[in-house]
């Protein structure tokens, strides 16, 4: 790897690490402050699902914009867009405004994380793309591992100070957006690309160009599982900091079990290499799926959180390992001048799984209590097993199969 691609990449990790804390110390604050602003379980479903309304229908043009201008100042604008919207959630006062500010939270980390990966393809060698994911995807854990304990670090002692649940809350709110002003300068930093593909975008050319890459089997499957995993995981941020509130554990208690999810993901990256190479794509992401299938369906029976951590930690392994497999079987199966639509067509597929569930949970809060959150979060894991299937020929994503695995020539006319 040579100097300056190095650079790149630290500085995007930087990006990312910054961005993941920042968003993570907010995340498990959220629901807990939509409640304490006066919200039931479908208000908090509707404020936290907000984020992923406009990302499903602009993905794939962020995507193809990004092939176009190159990912460099997407990122920068993601990043820009964060430190705006942390700073106003410090203020608000009433679910409209936070179902705004969500709206355009959504928007900021979908061009920071969608331009982000394109940006990884484009600087890396095929044969380096999954060595690549997994380090960049590795600091967003380690991000998402500090976040939400210094989110609820820092709410404890606001509230101590303050003795208001509000302000604490806000606390952490203004403390996220001194992080994203990290986050901002990172890419600030950041060497510019060039775009892959100056031709125009045509939105009934990019639909069908779309429709042709997400029938290349890597990318139909990786997009698959991707989404199975979003739905399953969506429960973290959702209704497991308000179950675990209503077990009697202290906001810094919820941001340690939070935060251990994201130390396990850690872990599970250890084994992508090994055994995709061993087995091919198919059946570690199943057992990836069944991983966090068991961590969510037997949540309910424990109390303690020592066994809270131990559950916690399944599912974070099976999300850790399935993440980065995901974008980089996308982005080998796409040619080069397409990888950014292909990842957004991923990125759609996950919004959608994030728009979806936490009104899902919401509902089933309501009709059967909090406990139940956690059987459906391992059904959404079980079924999305049936999506995988073992490609042919076998071949690994840690291999560089993009002439192997990519589409047939997609045409550029109109």
């Amino acid at each position: 790897m040579n100097p300056e691609t190095r650079r790149s990449l630290i500085l995007l990790g930087s990006v990312n690490f910054f961005h993941s804390m920042s968003t993570t110390a907010a995340m498990p604050i959220i629901p807990l402050f939509v409640k304490a602003l006066g919200g039931g379980a479908g208000t908090i479903g509707a404020v936290v699902a907000a984020s992923e309304f406009l990302p499903i229908f602009i993905a794939m043009h962020l995507g193809s914009l990004s092939d176009r201008l190159g990912p460099r100042l997407l990122v920068l604008l993601g990043a820009v867009l964060l430190v705006f919207c942390q700073g106003v959630r410090a203020l608000a006062d009433g679910v409209i405004l936070m179902i705004a500010i969500q709206v355009v939270t959504g928007i900021s980390t979908l061009l920071v994380f969608l331009c982000a990966q394109n940006y990884v393809a484009r600087v890396s060698r095929p044969q380096d793309q999954m060595t690549n994911f997994s380090n960049w995807a590795l600091l967003s854990s380690v991000g998402q591992l500090i976040g939400p304990v210094l989110g609820g670090l820092v709410a404890d002692a606001a509230l101590r100070q303050h003795g208001d649940v509000l302000q604490s809350y806000r606390s952490v709110f203004w403390m996220t957006a001194v992080i994203a002003v990290g986050c901002s300068v990172a890419a600030w930093l950041l060497p510019n690309v060039a775009g892959a593909n100056p031709e125009k975008i045509n939105t009934r050319r990019m639909l069908r160009e779309a429709a042709t890459l997400i029938r290349v089997p890597r990318i139909s499957m990786g997009t698959s599982a991707s989404f199975s995993i979003i739905l399953n995981s969506g429960l973290r941020r959702s209704f497991l900091p308000v179950y675990l509130v209503a077990l009697g554990l202290s906001a810094t208690q919820v941001g340690v079990i939070i935060s251990g999810y994201s130390l396990f993901s850690i872990g599970g990256r250890v084994f992508v290499g090994p055994l995709t190479r061993r087995w091919g794509d198919a059946v570690p992401l199943a057992g990836a799926l069944l991983l966090c299938a068991l961590g969510w369906g037997l949540m309910p029976f424990v109390r303690e959180m020592p066994a809270i951590l131990a559950l916690t930690a399944l599912a974070g392994i099976g999300s850790g390992f399935a993440t980065p497999v995901t974008m980089a079987m996308v982005a080998l199966g796409a040619p080069p001048e397409h990888q950014g639509l292909a990842l957004g067509i991923r990125q759609t597929s996950n919004r959608l799984a994030d728009f979806l569930s936490p009104p899902a949970y919401g509902l089933m809060v309501s009709l059967a209590g909090l406990a139940s959150t956690f059987y459906l979060a391992a059904a959404f894991a079980i079924g999305g097993i049936a999506f995988l299937r073992r490609p042919r020929p076998r071949r690994s994503v840690a291999e560089p199969a993009v002439a192997a695995s990519a589409p047939e020539k997609i045409s550029s006319g109109d």
